[in-house]
């Protein structure tokens, strides 16, 4: 059987920090304070990077296709395919 011991200061320190937390207005606050600065400076810090790569994978669809599109002329037109 199992017996319960005391709480200990730390578990008593966790409890009111959850019980502060779940207050709206420090959620609010939390919210307005820390998270959605964070959010937009990640979002400006990422955004060209994430430009680059957008730009960097339009351009190898566009290499594949047009390689595929050669590639199927070659064959229609009765040109052999060197390798």
């Amino acid at each position: 059987m199992l017996q319960s011991t005391p709480p200990t200061w730390l578990e008593k320190l966790l409890d009111s920090l959850i019980g502060h937390l779940q207050d709206d207005v420090v959620k609010t606050k939390i919210k307005l304070l820390v998270l959605e600065p964070f959010l937009q400076y990640f979002i400006e810090l990422v955004f060209p990077y994430m430009i680059l790569v957008c730009a960097v994978i339009g351009i190898m669809i566009v290499l594949m296709i047009s390689i595929l599109g050669i590639l199927v002329y070659k064959m229609r037109v009765g040109t052999p395919i060197p390798g």
